[in-house]
């Protein structure tokens, strides 16, 4: 039987071992960050190439068609603004999983060294 003074109160093991097994990996924040960090980075890519910032214009007559200056597309405000956000946001949640991929790989580190 077990001493019961010399175990761990939350884990119930014995003061100085782990639940997580050798080479099991460990840390959870390594995977997530990675999903993180690639829709972080595809998401930016998106916005940057991807996404129209242009609109036809309207076809009622201005002052452009009374010089016979037509163009086909013009650019939104709106879609430039959308644009930027989500770039803003992607790139953050990027930066947001590479910290979370550096510190499983600190964590791990630092328990393989302590055993």
């Amino acid at each position: 039987m077990a001493d019961t003074e010399n175990l761990n109160y939350q884990t119930g093991l014995p003061p100085g071992e782990r639940s997580v097994k050798a080479g099991t990996g460990g840390s959870g924040y390594i995977p997530l960050g990675w999903i993180l960090l690639f829709a972080g980075l595809a998401t930016a890519l998106y916005f940057l190439i991807g996404y129209d910032i242009s609109i036809a214009p309207s076809s009622e007559p201005g002052l452009g068609a009374s010089l016979g200056i037509t163009p086909d597309r013009v650019n939104n405000l709106g879609l430039m603004s959308i644009r930027d956000n989500a770039i803003r946001i992607s790139v953050g949640t990027a930066v947001i999983g590479a910290i979370l991929v550096v510190a499983g790989k600190v964590e791990v580190l630092t328990d393989r060294l302590r055993r």
